[in-house]
């Protein structure tokens, strides 16, 4: 299965373009993408592209995005979720997560 990796912190991922991104998703199928782009942070990466989305947050451990039941949220995640909005608003931190220090 395809990996996508989105970073909240200074890791040094490989694609932040965002028309390489989309080339990739759309055109080349890669079996890893990994960015910064925060715009990639949609559900669209899991039901639409067939990708895994795992998040690097800022603090802890890198968690995966699931359809349904979540790590760290109690909410469940359905295709239509704003997923962005949720990771910046702190829904997935956690005492051993933080996705973002400071609400934007």
């Amino acid at each position: 299965m395809r990996e996508f990796h989105v970073y909240f912190y200074s890791q040094s991922p490989k694609y932040d373009g965002y028309d390489d991104i989309l080339r990739m998703l759309n055109l080349i199928k890669y079996p890893a993408i990994h960015t910064h782009n925060l715009v990639f942070c949609d559900m669209k990466i899991i039901t639409k592209y067939g990708y895994r989305l795992f998040i690097h947050p800022q603090i802890g451990e890198p968690f995966e995005i699931t359809l349904g039941k979540c790590a760290n949220t109690n909410r469940e995640i359905k295709p239509e979720t704003n997923l962005l909005k949720l990771l910046l608003s702190g829904e997935f931190n956690t005492d051993e997560c933080k996705v973002v220090e400071e609400v934007f």
